[in-house]
């Protein structure tokens, strides 16, 4: 336990670890005790949210319904004129505009679904969460988990060395039977993965800063590189007289991922 406070003890996470006691979860046994200890403890901390107990408008229940209901059917992503058609089979309550523009956007802040109410990604919305955990593994893996075929696996080469990828490349490994699914939503979702900063549209020069995501063929995958910078880029570029330079200096250790995606967006 002492050997665990010390490798967290300087990070900005400490306060949201939980170890104490240990949960040890045996996977492959739903019978394991252990699940149900780790049930109590997630459902105490889901009660220690601020908005818990909050009374919700009974009008949002017939929506909720339908959005789970679809959920239950591994429908993932769902069309901002589809959630308006549910909505309007709910009879005496129907939400007005301003009213799903509420409820699509307090359900995000539950993360009971994903809503960006930014002009790019606003007519999609994903009604499961977890499917995002799906798209990262998609893009984002360790070695050994890469999948088999010499064109798939030189992807993640290139990632691991350049921390670069096509939609092309993309596109190729989202064709697995594993991923296919999301191919249905694959402009949609790499909008998504910009705005998160997982992927930074590359830019070339200051004229392509307007070019939209849709019109983007190659992008950056900071958490993908794993090689050493040895291009020696500032002893070669640097300049006292005319180099301006950047200084920043972060109250905590961890360094906020924007801050590598934007710095990237700018070389």
């Amino acid at each position: 336990m002492k050997v665990i406070q010390d490798i967290f003890e300087s990070h900005a996470g400490l306060k949201h670890l939980e170890f104490n006691p240990l949960i040890f979860v045996n996977s492959t046994n739903e019978a394991d005790p252990e699940i149900q200890a780790l049930r109590q403890r997630l459902m105490d901390r889901a009660k220690e949210h601020p908005r818990w107990g909050e009374h919700m408008p009974t009008a949002w229940v017939p929506l909720e319904l339908h959005l789970a209901q679809q959920a239950e059917k591994g429908i993932t992503i769902l069309t901002k004129d589809q959630i308006k058609m549910f909505n309007s089979q709910n009879e005496s309550m129907v939400l007005t505009e301003k009213q799903l523009e509420t409820f699509l956007k307090v359900q995000h802040s539950l993360g009971k679904l994903l809503y960006f109410d930014l002009a790019n990604l606003r007519d999609s919305v994903i009604i499961t969460p977890a499917y995002l955990v799906d798209v990262l593994r998609s893009i984002i893996t360790e070695k050994q988990f890469w999948p088999k075929g010499k064109r798939l696996r030189n992807i993640f080469h290139t990632m691991q060395r350049k921390g670069a990828v096509s939609r092309a490349d993309m596109y190729d490994l989202w064709k697995q039977p594993i991923f296919e699914h999301i191919l249905s939503y694959k402009d949609f979702i790499i909008e998504v993965l910009v705005h998160l900063d997982i992927l930074v549209a590359e830019r070339n020069n200051t004229e392509d800063l307007g070019t939209p995501i849709r019109d983007v063929t190659q992008f950056l995958v900071p958490s993908m590189i794993t090689r050493p910078d040895d291009t020696k880029y500032m002893k070669k570029c640097y300049k006292s007289g005319t180099s301006i330079l950047l200084s920043y200096k972060f109250i905590e250790k961890v360094i906020p991922q924007p801050f590598h995606t934007d710095l990237l967006l700018l070389l």
